[in-house]
């Protein structure tokens, strides 16, 4: 594919409106972004085909609901929205331990923990309070 730039999100809604078309990228796989467009691969190296979808009558108003601006709604929300992304992924160990599901989950042979335990480095590309949250 080629295109003259990409905008990568978690979340449709923060894109410019002028943007229309999305490819989807699902758990498991991941995406290389090169200068002249993209492919993307499962966790195993597989490429993966994907169709281009169009955003259909996406509208998305923001609204700080009562706060006096947005970054403190974002502050507020916060208990809610770890409560929401842990939802399901933990599991309960021996001696109060909880172990996030996927980290033991194998790629090539090596554990995924194993991977992170023993990286030399982890870099994290985040932006505004995410950004802050990943200096942490």
């Amino acid at each position: 594919f080629f295109f003259k730039f990409f905008f990568i999100g978690s979340d449709s809604r923060g894109f410019p409106p002028e943007i229309t078309n999305i490819i989807r990228v699902h758990n498991g796989e991941y995406v290389v972004l090169r200068s002249m467009g993209f492919e993307i691969k499962t966790f195993d190296e597989v490429p993966v085909v994907k169709e281009i979808e169009e955003l259909k009558d996406q509208v998305f108003v923001a609204d700080k609901e009562g706060f006096p601006d947005f970054i403190i709604k974002e502050i507020m929300e916060q208990p809610q929205a770890l409560r929401d992304c842990l939802r399901g992924r933990l599991n309960m160990l021996k001696n109060d331990q909880v172990q996030l599901g996927g980290l033991g989950d194998v790629l090539n042979g090596v554990r995924i923990i194993d991977r992170v335990c023993n990286a030399s480095r982890i870099i994290v590309v985040a932006s505004g309070s995410s950004y802050s949250a990943a200096l942490l």
